[in-house]
């Protein structure tokens, strides 16, 4: 089985810590594959990247650079999932039916919403 983190839940786990155990327990307890969407990685680059853009360049970008790096190293512990033209179909059907929620967490559902369609 799959579980799939949006991007808030990546953050947890690429902190590491407490919130990052308790993710990776419930996992196994529950017996799923813990993955991505390339919509999380692309939400979390542009975080760190707007931020490291708007310091002034040098000294007071290291710490940035470092947390970026973190979050690079934690993407490669995951199976990351595309945003295939399946996904694209399936985000422009949820979108129907879920009108108020956010376009980025309807094309982070969309991707294993689109793996669940081709198994079965």
């Amino acid at each position: 089985m799959l579980a799939v983190l949006d991007t808030n839940h990546f953050r947890v786990v690429a902190e590491g810590g407490i919130g990052a155990a308790k993710i990776a327990d419930r996992a196994v307890i529950e017996g799923v594959e813990i993955s991505l969407t390339i919509i999380t990685v692309q939400e979390a680059c542009g975080g760190w990247l707007g931020l490291i853009h708007g310091m002034t360049a040098g000294q007071h970008q290291i710490r940035a650079y470092a947390s970026f790096q973190r979050t690079v190293a934690a993407f490669q512990k995951f199976r990351i999932l595309a945003f295939d033209e399946l996904s694209g179909e399936r985000f422009e059907a949820l979108r129907g039916i879920r009108p108020r929620s956010g376009t980025m967490d309807l094309k982070i559902a969309a991707p294993s919403a689109s793996l669940v369609m081709r198994h079965s």
